[in-house]
């Protein structure tokens, strides 16, 4: 099994944990990678030393590093503090979607393997994007002049001009939900004092209505088959959602999966499982994770982890970092998460902080054994290849 992680002091590193072996592909100073089917890292690197300035390196199995073209920065540039570059690789090529700050804004570009240049795709912020299943579309969720809009691209044209608009005026939603592969597509719009689910089914050019709810919406990451998985905001319980529904646009059937208060939720790619973030009830802000079934009959929870500032960014953004970070290992065997479990002792207001740690599950042995946190390394946030 192998090991993407990342320290605190930004060294990105790869490990094998059958071998013990490891490698490190980022001395200093790397932020949020992310690897490709094809066990390319893509990793941010802010500035590490003089004339060094903040770009996306490649880092491939025997190839020397490469920088990304047109991801070059100016010094101390980044979108936010501990994220120079955003980035998101398709599911099945060899393509890379990537954010960045740009003229005090952000900007989406896009760069495929073979490309001299990559080249921009939208501007504004915030920018929110998807790529479907089969890697077929890209579905942008971002700013523009008359406000947030919904843009989908056909990523099996190529063609910079082959961007097709779905909608305007969309809202109270994050990232862009696809099912059926790449055929529909979702997001959220305004409906009164309420929101309306809508999709498009792009095969037959049609919108389809869902849903009303109240408060705000996120389309939970993972695949997704014919059914989207909807966490819903509870109205006075933000930032808390209250109901995870499984919404099929297709048919309209619409079901919940979830009831009762939780922070995040990710779909396996494996076995039909949904891992919920739930809080904990403690000054440290200790959190849960719970696996449910496709039914929401609870499997079984590991004991409270305090997240580490990484995960606690992933967990206030599951929509996206789920997409492009996922917790889950690709074949849905383990979940992995960062930060410090209750028997690391207490919390840095009774003595020194204990380090962050990346720490694991294997999720095919519920039922086995009780689920039980492994450490996997030291680092603050990791994700298994």
């Amino acid at each position: 099994m192998r090991l993407l992680a990342v320290s605190s002091l930004g060294t990105v590193s790869l490990r094998d944990l059958h071998l013990g072996d490891s490698r490190v592909v980022v001395s200093r100073g790397g932020n949020w990678p992310a690897a490709s089917r094809r066990n390319v890292v893509a990793a941010p690197v802010a500035w590490v030393g003089p004339g060094e300035a903040p770009r996306i390196r490649l880092i491939g199995a025997a190839d020397e590093p490469a920088d990304v073209p047109g991801t070059l920065l100016e010094s101390g540039s980044a979108i936010a503090p501990g994220i120079t570059h955003y980035v998101l690789w398709s599911p099945t090529a060899g393509s890379l979607a990537l954010v960045q700050p740009r003229d005090g804004s952000l900007e989406l570009r896009l760069w495929t393997d073979g490309m001299p240049q990559s080249r921009r795709l939208v501007a504004g912020a915030p920018i929110f994007a998807s790529f479907s299943d089969d890697g077929s579309r890209l579905a942008i969720h971002h700013g523009g002049m008359d406000g947030a809009r919904l843009t989908v691209v056909d990523m099996t044209t190529g063609d910079p001009g082959g961007v097709r608009l779905v909608r305007h005026g969309v809202g109270g939603f994050g990232t862009p939900g696809f099912a059926r592969g790449g055929q529909v597509v979702a997001w959220a719009e305004p409906s009164g004092t309420r929101l309306r689910l809508r999709a498009a089914d792009l095969a037959a050019g049609r919108i389809i209505d869902g849903p009303a709810v109240e408060g705000q919406v996120r389309f939970i990451p993972g695949p997704q088959g014919d059914e989207l998985g909807v966490a819903v905001v509870a109205p006075r319980e933000a930032p808390m959602f209250d109901r995870l529904l499984a919404w099929e646009p297709l048919t309209g059937s619409v079901r919940t999966v979830h009831r009762g208060r939780f922070l995040a939720a990710w779909r396996s790619p494996g076995p039909d499982l949904v891992a919920l973030a739930l809080p904990g009830f403690s000054v440290e802000s200790r959190i849960h994770i719970a696996f449910c079934d496709a039914s929401g009959r609870e499997l079984g929870r590991l004991e409270p982890f305090v997240p580490s500032p990484a995960m606690q960014l992933a967990l206030a953004f599951f929509d996206q970092f789920g997409r492009s970070h996922n917790p889950w290992s690709p074949d849905g065997t383990w979940f992995v998460v960062g930060g410090r479990a209750l028997r690391d002792g207490p919390f840095p207001l009774f003595g020194p902080p204990e380090p962050d740690r990346i720490m694991g599950v294997c999720v095919s042995e519920a039922g086995l054994r009780p689920l039980r946190w492994q450490v996997l390394a030291d680092g603050t946030v990791g994700w298994v290849l």
